[in-house]
């Protein structure tokens, strides 16, 4: 074998060698990391925020995957349509009763018309709510991304305390 050859060999094995010692405290590292428990930053502020909002979205991803919610959706904004008509019809004739006021205060009607405004703008949300249901149910969703997302933020944020706590710097 020439010396060329060994040499070659010599590095190859060096570099070997060397990959295997970087993977080696890699693992130690790692190891030391998942010793501390996620517990011991349960009252972090930061993972207290993270936590809840993964809870938050685990709880609206579940809600979405139960096809009872469709239904239910559905059922409640017909009635509060229902009720909207309702109200608006109880708002004009309270603007009549209140003619009979001196002065003339509205009152009735506007109590009526905040109650119309604020059904109004339960049933906007609660059809952007049906539309979110719809798009999940056309696969159009991106809560499972968002989920996925706020965890693996969870996982850095752990991740980086832990490290900060051994006292290590950088990733």
């Amino acid at each position: 074998m020439s010396n060329e050859s060994n040499n070659g060999v010599a590095n190859l094995l060096s570099s070997i060698r060397e990959r295997e010692a970087t993977k080696a405290e890699q693992l130690k590292i790692a190891a030391q990391i998942a010793a501390v428990p996620d517990s011991q930053f349960d009252d972090h502020p930061e993972v207290k925020h993270q936590r809840e909002h993964v809870a938050l979205l685990e709880r609206r991803f579940e809600l979405t995957e139960d096809p009872n919610q469709h239904r239910r959706l559905t059922e409640a904004i017909a009635a509060m349509r229902l009720e909207l008509q309702q109200r608006s019809a109880y708002m004009t004739n309270a603007a009549i009763d209140d003619l009979a006021d001196n002065p003339l205060t509205f009152k009735r009607a506007f109590a009526a018309s905040e109650e119309v405004r604020r059904l109004s703008c339960t049933i906007v949300a609660a059809d952007s709510a049906l539309a979110a249901l719809n798009q999940k149910r056309n696969g159009r969703s991106n809560q499972l991304d968002e989920m996925r997302t706020a965890r693996s933020e969870l996982h850095s944020l752990l991740h980086r305390l832990k490290r900060e706590h051994l006292g290590m710097s950088g990733e």
